[in-house]
């Protein structure tokens, strides 16, 4: 008995945003961007499996207390308790960090802004962290305006060391426009860590040092935090009530390291209280190369990452079903029909681009009833596309 099978490649239509993130996150790279989990969503029964036991909730930054160049950060409640954290851990090593973030202005009904953050775990434990933020807030209700340079330490035990028992935050030496792009790096340097932002723009420069506790910033393969600290990358924003939505999108590029696994995660909580509002994360480590983008999403929002960056603030995508029709079997030496239905989010527009083994289509043509029919012309292989309402057919020409 023979079973004929068939495979096909769904590419959703590019809007111009995920034209400008495949673009950014992709810089090296002329292929498509092709999220992987699209045919595990499509395929009956499979879906993301999701692990909420372990939290990923780092201590918080903090909240500025005043608007001079150095501004020491409360530890103490605040106006804006929900910690919204979304991110990656890293599970390779690093003697250094780097990366590229685009400063991007932000901010949510209260007026409070994100920080986007670089984090490092040292191998003895330390915990240190430079960002770059946008109307981060403080305890008194307010926001310190603009873009700002947030840094912070923090000892195995988990307490603040620097500034001590609570977060910093400092002025650049000029101006960060919208748009600009900032590096953010944690360097060893002279028995410091230097951390340090810089607008590539404007060369406008904010950079504070550290005593160096370790000598490399370890990453995480077993778990995606160790005592709630990590090595990767960190978009976080504090919110006066639950959140549960989206932001704009934010990407961070490397600098010459290409990563190749991370856990990723995304999770809110209250730090008056210190309950957890929400926290998801994959299972385990999921590879990175430099085609292929990994996607996970979790209440209201969404990240991608590749070997070369993240991007996080994503609109979450409800991917399409892959339905398959009753088993085809033949004879040996005859031909087998197999029927497939691809059934997507209502409103979206999409199309079969090159499907695998069709390759003398003799049409497809709209039959009514919103489906469409491909037939091939040597064979009575098809495939039943049923768009949503207002998509269009499109005609595949023969390669003949």
């Amino acid at each position: 008995m023979i079973i004929t099978e068939v495979s096909l490649n769904f590419i959703p239509e590019e809007t111009n945003m995920m034209n400008e993130i495949r673009h950014a996150l992709f810089p090296r790279s002329k292929s498509l961007v092709i999220l992987l989990l699209i045919f595990i969503l499509a395929l009956p029964g499979a879906t993301l499996s999701h692990l909420s036991q372990q939290p990923v909730a780092s201590s918080p930054l903090g909240f500025a207390g005043s608007s001079y160049e150095t501004l020491p950060l409360a530890s103490s409640g605040s106006a804006y308790p929900f910690d919204e954290q979304i991110g990656v851990t890293f599970t390779q090593d690093f003697s250094r960090l780097a990366f590229n973030v685009t400063a991007v202005a932000q901010w949510d009904n209260s007026g409070v802004g994100p920080g986007y953050l670089v984090n490092g775990l040292t191998d003895v434990g330390y915990w240190y962290q430079v960002g770059l933020s946008y109307n981060w807030p403080r305890t008194s209700g307010a926001v310190n305006p603009g873009f700002n340079m947030n840094y912070e330490v923090f000892d195995p035990s988990g307490v603040s060391i620097d500034p001590y028992n609570s977060g910093g935050l400092k002025s650049f030496s000029g101006l960060v426009n919208a748009g600009d792009v900032v590096l953010l790096s944690l360097v060893f340097s002279s028995g410091s860590v230097v951390m340090r932002a810089m607008d590539w723009q404007t060369r406008a420069v904010s950079s504070h040092s550290y005593q160096a506790y370790g000598s490399i910033f370890i990453g995480l393969r077993s778990s995606l935090a160790q005592s709630g600290f990590f090595t990767g990358l960190m978009t976080e924003q504090y919110h006066s009530s639950p959140y549960f939505g989206t932001g704009l999108p934010v990407t961070y590029n490397e600098t010459g390291a290409t990563l190749s696994s991370v856990w990723m995660w995304m999770d809110e909580w209250n730090t008056n209280t210190g309950q957890s509002v929400f926290r998801d994360n994959t299972t385990k480590p999921v590879p990175l190369d430099n085609s292929l983008s990994q996607y996970f999403t979790s209440n209201g929002t969404a990240e991608m990452a590749n070997a070369h960056g993240l991007v996080t603030g994503l609109t979450p995508v409800t991917f399409p079903t892959l339905d398959a029709g009753p088993q085809a079997t033949s004879h040996p030496g005859n031909q087998a029909a197999v029927t497939m239905v691809i059934r997507g989010p209502q409103g979206s527009n999409r199309e079969i681009r090159e499907p695998n083994h069709f390759d003398k289509f003799w049409k497809l043509q709209h039959l009514g009833q919103d489906a469409i029919f491909i037939r091939r012309s040597d064979s009575p292989v098809q495939c039943n596309h049923k768009p949503s309402n207002g998509s269009y057919a499109r005609k595949l020409q023969s390669n003949n």
